[in-house]
């Protein structure tokens, strides 16, 4: 059994990423020394435990980084795979950052591709597959919501949106009452 493991271990060293193998390594080491106990069988539920936990994460974990006053994306180990060109980049939220460039904000995805235009004067995080944006309109901020496509799917017009819950939101145009809209009401 042991050599299949080491051989198996080794073979998928070669696919997978250095950061997969760092916790590979620490589990592996922590099975030899702890667990010395466990029977063959469930030596292999554990290894399966580890491999399906760490491989159905993430599998690039990227960081905003500042480099020479604009920001990019870095890895695990320090090294830019976006590249440093927006004025403000925040943490990744379902797949998807906030970057601003010439003081518009819009949506980047890991690869670095634009997902929204740099188009909104503020704009959050995605929560539940939808983002709160807005923009000035003659000296007042309207917000409105969209999808993770970059699609408006609430019309830019409203004075405050909050999100009450993950399946709500309020809105609030100006001089009018309060509204609850659901969140599946807006077409993704």
């Amino acid at each position: 059994f042991r050599s299949n493991l080491i051989l198996y271990i080794t073979i998928h060293h070669l696919i997978f990423n250095k950061i997969f193998w760092n916790y590979i390594d620490f589990y592996y080491f922590a099975y030899r020394k702890k667990l010395k106990g466990l029977t063959i069988k469930r030596s292999i539920f554990f290894f399966a435990f580890v491999f399906l936990n760490l491989s159905c994460s993430s599998s690039l974990i990227l960081k905003p980084e500042l480099s020479y006053g604009k920001y990019g994306y870095v890895n695990k180990e320090q090294i830019f795979i976006i590249p440093p060109k927006f004025d403000f980049a925040a943490d990744f939220s379902e797949g998807l950052a906030r970057v601003s460039y010439n003081k518009k904000f819009g949506f980047i995805n890991e690869n670095g591709e634009i997902i929204s235009p740099f188009e909104y004067d503020i704009a959050f995080d995605f929560r539940n597959g939808f983002a709160i944006v807005g923009k000035m309109s003659n000296q007042k901020l309207l917000c409105g919501v969209i999808n993770k496509a970059g699609k408006i799917v609430l019309n830019i017009e409203y004075e405050k949106i909050i999100y009450n819950d993950n399946e709500t939101i309020a809105v609030k145009k100006e001089n009018k009452d309060w509204e609850v809209i659901r969140l599946k009401s807006l077409t993704k």
